[in-house]
């Protein structure tokens, strides 16, 4: 990387130093580009990478009740309360299902889309205030190409739509506080903007949004020492619009079902503190390792922008305080947490696509090759790497090595290119032929290897199947399956029961009746003991690399009729039935 990354001009005002640049808006040109690369990049095979995996199945599948039942309240999985997140999410793939008419996968995975969409316009707006248009289109697209939006915003979870309502809340409080603009009549509607997305965060994924966002805040008003902006959050306007968005769900919620009161409070201190059975503990080093590779392939540019800001004095300015403030009071919180996953962080990461693209701008525009590669030098690299990714691809996995072989070939001519104009000192060019690269690439990637890397799509199968051989308008039980991925494949009416013995005692005495069971190959032995079973589907396990026992992971469709009174199962159903540690949805 060039010496002179990141150089830009320093006054002083007040005795502090400020970067010195005009504070113009991103342009319209530039929101086009942003959505235009974002929604290809992002919505191209969007439903038919892969079907909708078991943690997009815990938001659609109540999305899909809620529209059934007409009940928006509760969220529910095969009719008994989910109570692992907050409705937000369950209600924008619901609206998706609603104004789509349908429940395709790239339906409730729009949502998400959107949100990564408007995450990078918002980050993009604030780049540009406070470092020229370049660097806020730039900013935008490096946003959306990221490692952690290409793969989180193709996924009906909730983690893109908290980094819109963090990103928002964060770029809102910087409108007012970080070297404000603001009229004082339009601070007042800042302010409700800025306590709205305080509430929606906490409907989307609990505490943790609105912890964001005032940890992030009040760390830069202890650093820059700024005490007047302390009355931004002081407004009663403000708080009267946070306490109207987030207090009537969970007291209706409360009223209807009281356990969720101790749900909550596992879901979120229990996690944090460790409580919460299973999970995914980490060393505290965790995110410091983690950021970086989710943040690829842009880290290239972030991490010597850092080093250059530190290194000019640029960190003591407001704008790029704010950004340490957001990222540095996220990592306190994440790192003190028992539990640590890498989508914890998509919170915190668009503070660095800024750090990126002002890298990006100065480098490109400055010089982005400082030894200057000859593009027949450069042409050998790329097309011996057009030949050994294929090579070591055949050699792992053997029937992927003619996709691995199309995609290098296509990813290599723009990386090639890039080089080339590059080497001509064409510095807009290069950019183009940079993004192209990672355009490339997440499309190419999506079309070839992800429908293949599709270890769900058994299940939605034997669902189809289930739904095809079960007569119309008879229940289908789902036995010791809680919350399980085929869920949303099955048709309506479902019964679900999580205990076997529960079952038992609903089936006692009734053997007249024929009942159509999907549930756990294990369970199924045991369901044997205790009446007739007719196996109608063979069956069906995710992937032969499951961690769990065959016999547990495996998913059967069987016809079961009830045995007479009197006749008690060869062995207890808890000691037939191993289920393996419980580990938390996210």
């Amino acid at each position: 990387m060039p010496e002179n990354c990141g150089e830009s001009p320093i006054i002083a005002e007040g005795g502090r130093l400020l970067a010195a640049g005009p504070r113009e808006g991103l342009g319209w040109r530039a929101v086009i580009v942003i959505f235009l690369f974002g929604g290809t990049l992002l919505g191209i095979y969007l439903g038919r990478a892969h079907v909708l995996t078991f943690h997009e199945v815990i938001f659609a599948e109540p999305a899909r009740e809620m529209i059934r039942t007409g009940d928006w309240g509760m969220t529910r999985f095969a009719g008994i309360p989910s109570t692992h997140k907050p409705p937000l999410t369950h209600w924008l793939v619901a609206l998706s299902m609603l104004t789509f008419q349908s429940g395709a996968e790239w339906v409730c995975r729009l949502p998400s889309v959107v949100a990564a969409i408007l995450t990078a316009w918002i980050v993009a707006a604030l780049a540009a205030r406070y470092h020229g248009r370049r660097v806020g289109l730039l900013c935008g697209l490096v946003q959306v190409s990221t490692f952690y939006t290409m793969t989180q915003a193709r996924l009906a979870e909730a983690d893109m739509p908290l980094c819109l309502l963090v990103t928002a809340a964060m770029a809102l409080f910087a409108l007012a506080n970080v070297e404000p603009t603001v009229s004082p009549r339009l601070r007042p509607l800042v302010q409700a903007g800025f306590f709205a997305a305080c509430g929606l965060a906490l409907l989307t994924k609990s505490i943790i949004g609105p912890a964001f966002i005032f940890a992030g805040c009040g760390l830069y008003i202890l650093i820059q020492r700024q005490w007047s902006s302390l009355r931004f959050f002081l407004g009663p306007i403000g708080w009267l619009v946070f306490l109207a968005i987030t207090l009537p769900w969970p007291i209706w919620a409360y009223k209807v079902h009281p356990p969720i009161l101790y749900d909550w409070f596992m879901h979120t201190f229990g996690r944090f503190g460790g409580r919460l059975s299973g999970g995914s503990h980490a060393w505290p080093l965790y995110y410091f390792y983690m950021v970086p590779a989710i943040l690829l392939p842009w880290t290239v540019w972030a991490a010597p922008g850092v080093v250059a800001q530190v290194r000019q004095g640029l960190w003591r300015t407001p704008p790029w305080r704010f950004l340490f403030a957001w990222v540095a009071a996220g990592f306190a919180i994440l790192t003190a947490s028992a539990f640590k996953s890498k989508h914890y962080a998509i919170p915190l990461m668009p503070a660095f696509s800024i750090v990126a693209a002002w890298c990006v701008d100065r480098e490109a525009f400055v010089r982005l090759n400082r030894f200057r590669l000859r593009p027949l030098y450069a042409g050998l690299l790329v097309g011996a790497a057009c030949v050994a990714v294929p090579l070591i691809v055949q050699r792992t996995h053997p029937a992927m090595w003619l996709r691995a072989a199309i995609v290098t070939v296509t990813v290599g001519l723009p990386i090639w290119l890039a080089l080339w104009f590059d080497y001509r000192k064409r510095p807009v060019a290069t950019l183009v032929c940079l993004f192209a690269v990672f355009w490339t690439a997440g499309v190419a990637v999506q079309v070839l290897f992800m429908p293949a890397l599709d270890t769900y799509r058994a299940y939605a199968e034997l669902a189809r199947e289930v739904n095809a051989l079960a007569p119309p308008e008879v229940p289908v039980y789902l036995v010791d399956l809680p919350e399980d991925q085929i869920t949303y494949y099955l048709r309506f009416p479902l019964t679900r029961i999580d205990d076997a013995t529960v079952f038992e005692e609903t089936v006692k005495g009734r053997t007249d009746s024929v009942f159509y069971i999907v549930t756990t190959g294990q369970a199924a032995n045991w369901l044997s003991t205790i009446g007739s079973t007719t196996l109608l589907s063979p069956p069906v396990r995710r992937s032969k690399r499951d961690p769990f026992s065959p016999a547990f992971t495996a998913r059967v469709f069987l016809k079961f009729i009830p045995a007479g009174p009197g006749v008690n199962p060869s062995v207890p159903p808890n000691e037939s039935i191993k289920r393996p540690i419980p580990r938390p949805l996210y």
